[in-house]
């Protein structure tokens, strides 16, 4: 499913991938460019929320052998298999939000595909919802780091059917991802907030603050 989901939505993730491959090579004196008065109180925080799914064979290449734990990838691997064309932009969200307030905001994409076979008279519909919500709180702003408690949410909803005249089947199939919690970010830095292993790869959250 995540293969055909690529396809489908590749104008969504061909531009945000525009913007995450050009965070990959962000470094920590970059991250230091953020004078105090520049993260003074009252600063607005712009915070993005990214799911990204790699594949294993990605995942093994990032870890030079054989993948074991989730926690060994970076932010910056996971960017890399994004920049490579190994790794799928599933769902993206920002929110803008000042220190002591509270934002939120949900998106939807959707996507169909269609197959048909003239010879056999049968065919298969795909269709495919990306819902994706992100809710925010920034704590506190403070020499370049913020602190930030957030909900984000990413629901992946297919419907197929298939068959010919005589009979079709129909299926349905969600997947969820979610991930709740506090955590502190340095301005300019992306970092993985969580992730989610299956048997075939992982999705990770990747956030990114900038003022």
């Amino acid at each position: 499913m995540a293969k055909k989901l690529k396809a489908s939505i590749v104008i969504l993730t061909a531009g945000v991938l525009i913007y995450l491959t050009s965070l990959a090579g962000v470094t920590t004196a970059d991250v230091g460019s953020a004078s105090a008065e520049e993260t003074s109180a009252g600063a607005t925080i712009s915070l993005e929320a990214c799911a990204v799914r790699v594949e294993i064979e990605a995942l093994e290449e990032s870890t030079g052998g054989d993948f074991i734990s989730i926690s060994s990838i970076s932010a910056e691997q996971v960017l890399g298999r994004v920049e490579a064309g190994e790794a799928e932009v599933v769902s993206s969200v920002k929110v803008l939000v000042a220190e002591g307030a509270v934002a939120e905001i949900a998106t939807e994409q959707n996507a169909r595909e269609k197959e048909k076979d003239p010879a056999k008279e049968a065919g298969e519909d795909s269709e495919w919802e990306t819902a994706a919500s992100l809710r925010a709180e920034v704590i506190e702003v403070d020499a370049g780091r913020v602190a930030v408690e957030f909900v984000f949410k990413q629901i992946i909803s297919e419907h197929g059917s298939s068959g010919d005249n005589e009979a079709e089947r129909e299926e349905e199939h969600s997947e969820i991802f979610e991930v709740s919690s506090g955590i502190g970010l340095s301005i300019g830095r992306p970092v993985i907030a969580g992730a989610k292993k299956d048997e075939g790869g992982a999705m990770f959250l990747i956030l990114y603050a900038d003022i």
